[in-house]
């Protein structure tokens, strides 16, 4: 699902690019480097949603961590 900012920030990323083309249409600069653009609107859209849950508590860590760790067994107890 893309709000409004995400798409703004996902034609802007395609309007630059367009502008940075070379001669032949070779991009002067790589896919890989405006994939930032594409995590910054992630992270909008996400913040967009958390701002609509009030009150709310909000819990980053890393997927890799296992259940069974005692810093994630300790974070299900302080969320709850």
């Amino acid at each position: 699902m893309y709000t409004r900012a995400r798409e703004k920030l996902i034609m802007d990323n395609k309007t630059h690019k367009q502008a940075l083309a070379g001669p032949g249409g070779s991009n002067l600069l790589s896919r890989e480097s405006w994939k930032i653009f594409q995590i910054i609107a992630e992270f909008v859209e996400g913040f967009e949603r958390l701002s609509k849950i009030a009150p709310s508590v909000s819990i980053f860590g890393s997927a890799r961590t296992p259940t069974d760790h005692a810093f994630y067994k300790l974070t299900e107890t302080i969320a709850r």
